[in-house]
């Protein structure tokens, strides 16, 4: 009857938490002291001078000297031909290849600046920390990702810049798009450490069965306690207890047992997803060499005459839809009234609103023109066409097969902060809607490329584990201070089921 399936269920989860109480203790432990060390990081580890890439302003009779360097340096095919900013002045810069170092132009002269990109990586590593005149101890340029920078952070190659610092400072840069990639000292790298050892346990990436089992045995402890847990809270009749420990274990474990369980969840799913997700979708790729042969390129600058009043941010070659060259002018954005500084709460809420916009991000350019470099006219064309050819072309498609772009301006779940690019377009192909693409327009990249499928594990990652759904409500700082709460409740909960457990043994030993 149902009092006997009662009392059964009862004694089977009481059992349940019995026996798991140790075992599932330590991955308690380890879940809660590794999860902490996230927050901690945020809150405690090296803060950067500024989170906002530095800026530059072109205008239209720049575009030549672009066409005068090529041909004179007899540059006839790269990945990316781009303008960026400089210590002092715009920079042509020209990617051979996506992994090795970039050469840089003087713009007005066409002269080589040889050996810039090391240089340009060491502007942009004291431009974001600050740290103008700190000695620096060590350089390299890095096209793997490692411990030190795992593949959380997307971007390759990058230059590590050591300062010579009592707390060992490093920064990572990323000299193609100016952004800074990571920024971490030995204390950060230790609380790194200790995430990526109880937490991800990345450091089995080479066993990767024996880190998926080391998981899962960890998660399935939690899992199995936890569902004991609920089982007595459920089933047992409500009743004074006596006891004040064991009062405050049951009311602490009502509070949190259900966020507990969504983050429980959400992680095996994200850790399972992970494990069996297709490489072949991840990762940067080159939509094609750009082929700089100088017939191509024609003399004069007579377009530029209705934009001799706009500034640009932006500048770069790419391929059009017709198979010719284009210089993509990217249009600044509208700057903030008050010139980009928050006049109520002075330098620190501007580094706070700093720090949101790193997170939620904020595009570069508000449109852009294309330039024909054979004819020098403007070219009706836009970002939205150009992507849809990239796709077309990346996935062997006809012209005429039907596709959805929209324009990604903010970070979230589908793509995440750590990709640095904004903004990006999104491609998703009627007769392919499994396939997404995150496109660059700029530099004429996939970003991105990943199953329609991976959206939910996304999402479920996103709002279930990291709570980022109560970011609107509550602020990033606010989320990670309710995120902090909940582990010290279930730390306070493990504790005082340790302690239940410890005196009912000296009562009663099994």
């Amino acid at each position: 009857n149902m009092k006997t399936t009662r009392n059964r269920l009862l004694k089977k989860s009481l059992d349940l938490h019995r026996y798991l109480t140790w075992i599932g203790a330590i991955g308690l432990t380890l879940f809660i002291a590794s999860a902490l060390t996230h927050p901690l990081m945020i809150w405690t580890g090296p803060m950067p001078a500024t989170f906002t890439p530095p800026q530059m302003t072109l205008s239209a009779e720049t575009v030549p000297a672009i066409r005068q360097t090529l041909a004179r340096h007899n540059i006839r095919e790269a990945a990316i031909v781009k303008l960026v900013p400089g210590e002092t002045t715009p920079l042509l810069q020209v990617s051979t290849t996506l992994t090795g170092p970039k050469r840089y132009f003087e713009p007005s002269s066409g002269d080589e600046i040889i050996g810039q990109d090391e240089a340009q990586a060491i502007w942009l590593a004291r431009y974001y920390s600050g740290l103008k005149d700190t000695t620096i101890t060590g350089i390299g340029l890095q096209s793997e990702f490692d411990n030190g920078y795992p593949w959380v952070n997307r971007l390759l190659p990058v230059y590590k810049i050591d300062f010579d610092t009592p707390d060992g400072k490093s920064i990572y840069v990323h000299t193609e798009t100016g952004a800074m990639a990571s920024y971490s000292n030995n204390y950060k790298s230790v609380l790194q450490s200790i995430f990526q050892l109880f937490h991800t346990w990345s450091w089995l990436d080479n066993l990767e069965i024996l880190r998926l089992a080391a998981l899962i045995v960890m998660l399935l402890s939690i899992f199995g306690l936890l569902t004991g847990g609920i089982g007595l809270l459920l089933l047992m009749k409500k009743r004074r207890i006596a006891q004040k420990s064991q009062r405050f274990h049951r009311y602490l474990a009502y509070a949190i047992s259900l966020p507990l369980f969504t983050s429980l969840i959400s992680g095996s799913y994200h850790l399972i997803a992970s494990y069996f997700e297709d490489n072949s979708r991840s990762g940067i790729h080159l939509q094609a060499p750009l082929l700089l042969d100088q017939p191509f390129f024609a003399a004069g600058n007579s377009w530029a005459a209705p934009y001799r009043e706009l500034s640009f941010n932006a500048m770069s070659l790419v391929h059009g839809p017709d198979d010719r060259l284009y210089y993509r002018l990217g249009i600044a954005p509208a700057l903030k009234q008050d010139g980009g500084h928050d006049s109520h709460g002075g330098a620190h809420a501007h580094h706070t609103s700093e720090r949101n916009e790193r997170f939620d991000g904020m595009p570069s350019e508000r449109s852009s023109l294309y330039i024909a470099v054979n004819s020098q006219t403007e070219k009706v064309l836009s970002d939205h066409d150009q992507v849809l050819f990239y796709a077309r072309r990346l996935l062997g498609k006809p012209v005429d097969t039907k596709a959805q772009a929209t324009l990604i301006t903010r970070f979230g779940p589908e793509y995440d902060f750590r990709n640095k690019r904004l903004p990006v377009w999104q491609v998703i192909f009627d007769d392919q809607p499994e396939d997404i693409l995150l496109i660059d327009p700029v530099s004429g990249i996939l970003v991105e490329r990943m199953a329609a499928s991976s959206l939910i594990e996304r999402y479920s990652f996103s709002w279930l584990h990291k709570w980022d759904f109560m970011v609107p409500f509550t602020g990033r700082m606010g989320r990670d201070g309710l995120v902090v709460l909940f582990l010290g409740s279930l730390l306070i909960l493990l504790c005082m089921g340790l302690y239940i457990r410890l005196k009912r043994n000296r009562k009663k030993p099994y």
